[in-house]
Order: C-alpha cells, then structure tokens, then sequence
C-alpha cells in the first residue's frame, strides 16, 4: 500500500513540474513578444497625431458595397495592411452586404488581416438581438484577424435615452463574446462623449472616427478613423483610413485560444 502511495505521489510531483515548465516556456514567449512589441511601430510621418501617449501600430481601411471593385494589391503595396469590411446592416438576412465575399476574398488575397462590422438599426434590445443573431451567422462562415464591431452612429438612435442606446451596444457585444470574438463599438467623439455610457462599454474593444489631425479624445480607444476621404491607388474614389494601435491579429488569436 505504501509503495502505491508513493508511485501516485512521484507520478503527481512529475504532472506538477509539467505543468510547471509549460506555463514558464509561456511567460518566457510572452516576455521575447512583449519585448518585440515595445520595438515595433508604424514608421509613417504622414499620419495625424494623437493627445495620448499612443504608438501607431498599423494602417488600414474600411470598405462596403459603396466601394467598387478594389485592387487589393496596390492597396497593400502602399502600406495598408487590414481592411475592417461590413458584412451586413438591420436584422433582416437580406441585408447582408452584397460585396462582402468580393471584399473579403481580394483583401486576403493580398495579404490583408480583415475585420468586420455590422451597422445598427436597433431601436431595442430585442432587435439587438436579431441584429446580432444576423452578425454572428455570417461572422461563423469566415475567418477573422481583427476585432469584430458594432457601428452605433444611425440618426434614428438619437431619439432614444443615453442609457438605451447604451444597452442596446452592451447586449449586441456581449453576444459577440459569448461567441468567442474579439467585439468592439464603433462610434464617432460626439457619439462617445455624450450619447453612450462608454464606462459600462470599457470591456469592450473602441473604434473612433474623428476627422482631425490631432485627435483629442480624452477616453480609451484602439482604432482611429480619422478620414472619410482617404484616396488610395486602386480605390476609385473616396475611403475611409484609419490607424490601429494594437496589434490585433495576435489579440485575436489569443482571444481564440482562451475562449475555444
């Protein structure tokens, strides 16, 4: 009996130092990442400043059917390396964007990491809800490198409370989350300062528009539109530019990681 004790209590030892070296050799990739990070940054002059103490980690656009046929490559050959492109609007399952696998296919092609976003209509919780039921059915059918967002910004919306409208971004989100994606709110500064509780949306990922060249933003954000008139080789016409400042595709991965 003594013996047994003992072979279950090496073989307990031995699974204690396993598990011991694999969080290690985690904490030892986390440090050579964490340290890799602090030495990288977008390396562009060109691009407008922020108030905050913030490191432009990359640039990108994002698109819709309003934007005709893209050459992707030429996109990517001038430095832009995500595309945050809108799958769909309402709740309807007509209303899926009807360039969104045109879009998505060129930007991947090229070699872009892509994000989504799905504007809202929701008067209600209940149709943030449907609207959401909608997001996450066209979401599971793709792969995605960046966050996933809610674009709250529709005139209809400002006849509702500051609170509504703050739970009707807090029920879509959450329900993104609970689906395993990395979630975020997009909104304009108006909208942010005064037209939602951004202390009850602090867990959530925020993609601001603001058209500036210095954004004076006092609150927390990790993406940065900061012009609706962006033009781009192989873009017909006007684009939307923004400026990520974390790098997301890892955030992503290991928001798969932890949520699978």
């Amino acid at each position: 009996m003594a013996k047994k004790k003992r072979r279950r209590l090496k073989k307990k030892i031995k699974k204690a130092l396993e598990l011991t070296a694999v969080g290690l050799m985690f904490l030892l990739l986390f440090g050579i990442y964490s340290i890799g990070q602090s030495q990288r940054g977008l390396n562009d002059s060109s691009l407008p400043k922020t108030n905050l103490d913030l490191t432009a980690y990359a640039k990108g656009i994002d698109v819709s059917v309003w934007q005709k046929p893209i050459d992707w490559q030429r996109v990517a050959q001038q430095g832009y390396s995500f595309a945050i492109i809108r799958t769909s609007y309402g709740w309807s399952t007509e209303n899926q964007d009807r360039r969104l696998a045109e879009h998505l296919a060129g930007a991947k092609a090229a070699g872009l990491d892509v994000g989504a976003y799905h504007y809202s209509h929701a008067m209600s919780v209940e149709e943030a809800n449907w609207e959401a039921d909608l997001f996450i059915s066209i979401l599971d059918q793709y792969e995605w490198d960046y966050p996933v967002y809610y674009d709250m910004e529709d005139d209809a919306q400002l006849s509702l409370t500051t609170q509504e409208r703050t739970d009707i971004a807090l029920t879509f989100l959450s329900r993104l989350e609970e689906a395993g994606y990395e979630a975020g709110l997009y909104a304009n500064q108006y909208w942010l300062e005064t037209k939602l509780d951004t202390k009850q949306l602090e867990d959530y990922e925020i993609w601001i528009a603001s058209y500036t060249d210095l954004n004076q933003y006092q609150g927390e954000y990790g993406m940065w539109q900061y012009s609706s008139k962006g033009r781009i080789d192989g873009i017909s016409g006007n684009v939307d530019v923004n400026i990520a400042y974390k790098d997301y595709p890892y955030e992503v991965e290991m928001n798969a990681l932890t949520t699978s």
